[in-house]
């Protein structure tokens, strides 16, 4: 190939694309945490409201190439950011704005690079108030996109010229070994994605769901409809999720991308029982799991409608704890089974209950929220939101080096086909 100035300058982009979203895969672990303080008095985030804004912005280097990392639409729980005011840490993150500026409490949001925040009832907002924040640092999204564009259009150009070349001068003659390379990555990419057949039946049990999958937050059977109460809103997504979804063990019905999350989290990852191996995906590309991962996906689908939602352990099952008006709440969405009174129960209805949703022994499973001396929350919803986005994480990352395994795949079995049908035509 001759190193023309097009040659050095493709060779330019390349490597600096590459060195970009190198950085952006090592930010998105949470590698480097930032951390300031900032007095009071704060702004007001809008008149009359109890919420406070702060722009993060102010607080960065090089702010036109990095961000803070904070909720967007396509990531709605991806900040990690944590605050603390007068020593006194604030721990309801990604709440409502509406509900920061109506309830306060310390609820805040981290939306993009701002702050919207409310004190404590016993902070008053006043130039003796301290804040320190941590956040992460992540490179800008657009910054990242534009390196992905440069890298596929510098890097179709220097491969194609190289891999030309490649063909031409030692191997003739064995052109069928890249159309075979080819098409083994072209193969692999398609059984990583490849779906897992299930049948569909009336119920969702073991094996089947009994309705389409969730596509992700954003899908319209997970908002709420105009005028449904926060009651029937919750009674819907119980059976929303239980239909949706089906019971099976944490790697089983997977397909093999989900396989190679979970190897990445043994080295990326926590460890131990909070891995992706031992608690399965608590992603919305779950189509089946234990009861821990179910009451997972239905309390985040309430929390992200300004529910109070947490995922409940009873010792030996595992459900989701609702409150509503004051009162507990427990539901089954493994089972498809509430609400149930969780202070003031009937242990013979709890069994009737799960009778008529068909669990072939129904005294055992009400035994578990009758005996409620051993029950705890299974961990907090901060702790599975954080496993849940490392593996929208390590997805996002299997998806690009996919897209990559599959345009070089479909590039050797293009240059392959190319150089056998020109030496055929130099025979004839």
């Amino acid at each position: 190939m001759k190193k023309t100035i097009l040659y050095w300058f493709a060779i330019s982009a390349f490597s600096l694309s590459v060195s970009i979203l190198l950085i952006s895969v090592i930010l998105s672990f949470n590698t480097y945490i930032r951390e300031v303080s900032v007095s009071g008095p704060f702004k007001q985030e809008s008149e009359g409201t109890k919420a406070l804004h702060f722009d993060l912005r102010s607080t960065l280097p090089f702010r036109k190439l990095l961000s803070t990392g904070g909720d967007t639409l396509q990531m709605p729980y991806q900040s990690t950011l944590r605050i603390t005011a007068n020593e006194i840490e604030l721990t309801s993150s990604h709440a409502l704005h509406d509900q920061i500026r109506t309830e306060g409490n310390g609820a805040f949001s981290h939306w993009g690079d701002d702050l919207i925040f409310s004190l404590p009832s016993d902070v008053a907002n006043a130039d003796r108030t301290q804040l320190l924040i941590q956040y992460t640092l992540r490179l800008r999204p657009e910054l990242t996109s534009m390196a992905i564009i440069v890298f596929l259009f510098s890097g179709l150009f220097l491969s194609g010229a190289y891999i030309t070349r490649f063909l031409r001068a030692d191997w003739r003659g064995k052109n069928e070994t890249y159309v075979l390379i080819g098409l083994g990555c072209v193969v692999f990419v398609v059984a990583l994605y490849y779906p897992v057949k299930e049948r569909k039946t009336e119920n969702s049990g073991y094996g089947h769901a009994a309705i389409d999958y969730l596509s992700g937050w954003g899908d319209s059977r997970l908002k709420r409809k105009e005028g449904e109460s926060d009651l029937d809103f919750v009674l819907r997504m119980n059976l929303t999720v239980h239909k949706a979804t089906y019971h099976c063990g944490p790697t089983d019905d997977r397909r093999l991308v989900e396989h190679l999350v979970f190897i990445l989290d043994d080295y990326f990852g926590r460890g131990g029982t909070l891995s992706s191996r031992r608690q399965g995906f608590l992603t919305l590309d779950l189509r089946c799991g234990l009861c821990h991962q179910r009451a997972y996906i239905f309390a985040q689908s309430l929390v992200n409608s300004g529910i109070h939602a947490i995922v409940q352990g009873l010792n030996g099952h595992v459900v989701t704890l609702v409150e509503l008006n004051g009162t507990k709440l427990l539901f089954d969405v493994d089972y498809g089974v509430g609400p149930i009174d969780y202070v003031n129960y009937d242990a013979v209805e709890i069994r009737n209950l799960y009778y008529r949703a068909g669990v072939t022994f129904p005294a055992e499973v009400a035994d578990f929220i009758v005996t409620q001396e051993d029950d705890d929350e299974y961990y907090t919803m901060t702790v599975l939101n954080d496993l849940s986005l490392l593996q929208n994480r390590l997805l996002a990352v299997v998806r690009a080096l996919s897209i990559m395994i599959f345009f070089f795949g479909s590039l050797m079995i293009y240059l392959g086909f190319k150089r056998m049908f020109a030496e055929k035509r130099l025979i004839e």
